[in-house]
């Protein structure tokens, strides 16, 4: 799931719109193409571009972070996730079945 641009600590509308204008809609654009563009932005010096990749890139990881995975293959590679096999159904003893039946009046 992409994280829009917006949510970036750093960038306000003008700034988002800006690289929206560039093709950089989402934190992980901006990440990908790294300072190049935003230290052109309006306003931003070489040391505020870096501040806000970097926020990018610690908003991505804590989304990241907090989304579930769907399938246990997306925790694992397929290779490596246990297989199940079914439980047999143990006897009851005598006893057991016994206090079951007192349950039950």
């Amino acid at each position: 799931m992409a994280t829009t641009i917006g949510r970036v600590t750093g960038i306000g509308p003008k700034t988002a719109d800006y690289l929206r204008s560039q093709g950089i809609a989402t934190a992980e654009g901006l990440i990908e193409v790294g300072f190049s563009i935003l230290s052109q932005a309006p306003g931003f010096s070489q040391a505020r571009a870096e501040r806000v990749i970097a926020a990018a890139a610690e908003l991505v990881d804590q989304e990241e972070a907090m989304r579930e995975p769907e399938t246990i293959s997306e925790v694992l590679p397929v290779s490596e996730v246990p297989a199940v096999s079914p439980v047999p159904k143990m006897k009851k003893d005598k006893q057991t079945e016994k206090q079951e039946k007192k349950k039950k009046k």
